[in-house]
């Protein structure tokens, strides 16, 4: 691809990546912010763009590139986009292999242009059909399930005998406990720090977690995120609750809710609280965030959802 940039100091490039993000910005991890609250001390945030200002957020090692978030471009460009940035990553020998989590469609669009056409001896030539066939993709690793809720049809009194379990975990969680919902900055960071320590040795996810962004977006006051804010039971913070817009939507994105499982049916009181306080602000819909199935299966019993996917898999060179 022409004019394909590279920017190794990602901090400096850091007004391009807004700028970026506000004009092309659609995926729910668009989050400036969050990008460089999840940086790993063994990888290099790193920023491509092109002169059409369309842009990749990655994180490279010596032999191995990972893609942060969906590329920052129109729906038509995402998998070209892709391809220049996989071949730029196998310019070093170094390079093992690339990993990437698409949505359904782009990564459909993508693996068209890795692939050559065979249903015909002259859509064999893969040149003359702009694949790229010295890339290849290996098996999917995991899968998973996003689920978005439409706010403005949610009843927040969860009505009728569908929701009855949900009301009554609500209704004894209140009885049994003292509750507050506090702003996050007002609370300290080290009762925070231990909350998502707390938080990930009682969670049960297979995937991994992603506790060091956490620990960073305390330390940075929860910059980037709206309303971040603690369930405080019986004196003790212990949910976490906070996200923001996607960029160029109504739709709010849960990124974080946490909880330390401290407490029967403190999961879903402090989602219930989180979905009550999105829909005060405003907001259409909420993304309810990447989920394994029994992570799904929770999010769900909330009300109905419309699910996408996205997918985990690697490139590598052929």
């Amino acid at each position: 691809m022409t004019g394909f940039m590279r920017h190794d100091d990602a901090r400096e490039a850091r007004p391009l990546i807004q700028r970026c993000i506000d004009v092309f910005g659609w995926s729910p991890e668009h989050n400036t912010d969050y990008f460089f609250h999840s940086a790993e001390p063994d990888l290099q945030n790193i920023f491509f763009n092109t002169p059409e200002g369309w842009g990749l957020l990655a994180q490279v090692s010596d032999t191995q590139w990972y893609l942060f978030a969906e590329p920052l471009a129109p729906k038509e460009e995402r998998a070209e986009l892709l391809v220049a940035f996989s071949q730029a990553a196998f310019e070093s020998a170094k390079t093992k292999k690339v990993t990437v989590e698409l949505t359904s469609q782009t990564r459909r669009d993508f693996l068209k242009k890795l692939h050559p056409v065979r249903s015909s001896p002259a859509k064999r030539d893969a040149t003359s059909n702009g694949v790229h066939p010295d890339l290849r993709s290996c098996a999917i690793a995991e899968t998973f399930l996003w689920p978005v809720l439409d706010l403005e049809k949610h009843d927040p009194e969860y009505p009728g005998s569908r929701y009855k379990s949900l009301r009554n975990t609500q209704s004894r969680f209140l009885r049994e406990h003292r509750v507050k919902v506090k702003s996050a900055v007002d609370i300290g960071r080290d009762e925070l720090h231990d909350l998502v320590w707390r938080w990930e040795k009682g969670r049960r996810a297979s995937h991994q977690s992603v506790s060091g962004a956490y620990h960073a977006l305390i330390d940075d006051s929860f910059a980037g995120t709206i309303g971040a804010r603690s369930l405080v039971v019986d004196g003790r913070p212990e949910a976490l609750m906070a996200g923001w817009l996607v960029p160029n939507s109504k739709t709010y994105y849960m990124a974080i809710s946490l909880h330390s499982y401290a407490h029967w049916g403190l999961g879903e009181v402090s989602l219930m609280e989180d979905l009550r306080w999105m829909q005060e602000q405003g907001f259409t819909a909420v993304d309810l965030g990447g989920s394994d199935k029994k992570l799904f299966a929770f999010k769900r019993q909330f009300g109905d959802v419309v699910t996408h996917k996205t997918h985990q898999f690697s490139i590598v060179k052929n």
